[in-house]
């Protein structure tokens, strides 16, 4: 019984470790993601300054759009919203009680802890 209870156990923190992981993997990718997007939008804004002394209007057809494009990029905050995904989580196992007699109600549990929002990883 002893044993079944550990393996129950094992498993469930095995199952936490892998959706941590998965949480983790997600919010890696957004991060590159985000990160692609700020160097193709340097890359672009680069090319166009670049491209064979664009005239005034050149620049001006383009600055519109570059504009709103730095406006979106710079409003997302990728840390914010990676910080409100992911949050501290506090594992821990809780001993058995023992009643009066000394008989032990159960053989311990698994207890999570979810941090709130906004708390900035290091």
């Amino acid at each position: 019984m002893i044993e079944k209870h550990k393996q129950s156990l094992v498993g469930e923190l095995a199952s936490l470790k892998e959706k941590r992981n998965k949480e983790m993997k997600a919010a890696y990718e957004e991060v590159q993601r985000h990160m692609a997007a700020m160097e193709s939008f340097k890359t672009y804004a680069h090319e166009i300054r670049e491209k064979g002394r664009p005239t005034p209007c050149d620049i001006a057809r383009a600055a519109s759009g570059l504009h709103e494009r730095a406006d979106e990029l710079l409003s997302y905050d990728v840390v914010l919203r990676i910080t409100d995904t992911l949050r501290d989580v506090e594992i821990t196992f809780e001993s058995p009680q023992i009643d009066e007699s000394g008989f032990r109600k159960s053989l311990g549990v698994l207890r999570t802890n979810i941090s709130t929002p906004g708390k900035y990883f290091v």
